[in-house]
């Protein structure tokens, strides 16, 4: 910050044009300072203004998907008991925190080709033994991973044995939508309950 002012001090030879010069500086930088912290507060607070309260904390989110996991959250207290094992896919597992139930997949995230065929069927498996009784569906688009929707561009071997064995009960977010593909614009989250514990 003091590059331009030493400039100017030793072009015109005039110390009062070094300070002047800093002090302008730094009233720009004040200024321009304060303007984008006023402007992030405004932006920040009309858009994150939803409060999420659960068992283990709160979060202020935004009001577009607040309300859809505030439902969810009350479907997941409501239905399931503390320390059960649930899962939410390809990412949400703030859900099962907040709750106090567990997850108990290695992954937080299921991003795009970081599982082959055998890691699907491994998570399967870990579904499968500890008989989950819900899935929860987060509609997650994940283009910033080369791949967009989660069970149809890829893990569609997960997502074959999910649709095999569990049945879809809610759609927070699209009520009544059950045939609402991930992907969608609208951000929604499916509720799948096992209907099938055999297989």
């Amino acid at each position: 910050m003091l590059g331009l002012p030493k400039a100017i001090k030793k072009w015109t030879s005039d110390d009062s044009s070094f300070l002047r010069a800093r002090k302008i500086g730094i009233g720009i930088c004040l200024v321009v300072s304060l303007s984008a912290s006023i402007i992030f507060y405004v932006r920040y607070s009309r858009q994150f203004n939803f409060e999420v309260k659960a068992e283990r904390g709160q979060v202020i989110i935004n009001r577009r998907d607040g309300e859809i996991i505030n439902q969810t959250l009350r479907f997941i207290e409501n239905n399931t008991s503390r320390g059960e094992i649930i899962s939410v896919l390809p990412e949400g597992n703030a859900l099962a925190f907040l709750t106090n139930r567990r997850i108990n997949l290695r992954h937080q995230i299921f991003i795009p080709d970081f599982l082959d065929e055998k890691g699907e069927l491994s998570v399967i498996k870990k579904l499968r033994e500890a008989k989950v009784k819900y899935i929860f569906l987060v509609n997650r688009k994940m283009a910033e991973f080369g791949k967009d929707n989660f069970g149809r561009d890829f893990y569609t071997t997960l997502m074959d044995w999910i649709e095999s064995n569990y049945e879809i009960v809610e759609v927070f977010g699209a009520p009544g939508q059950n045939n609402i593909e991930i992907g969608n614009d609208k951000f929604f989250i499916k509720v799948y309950k096992l209907s099938n514990p055999k297989k």
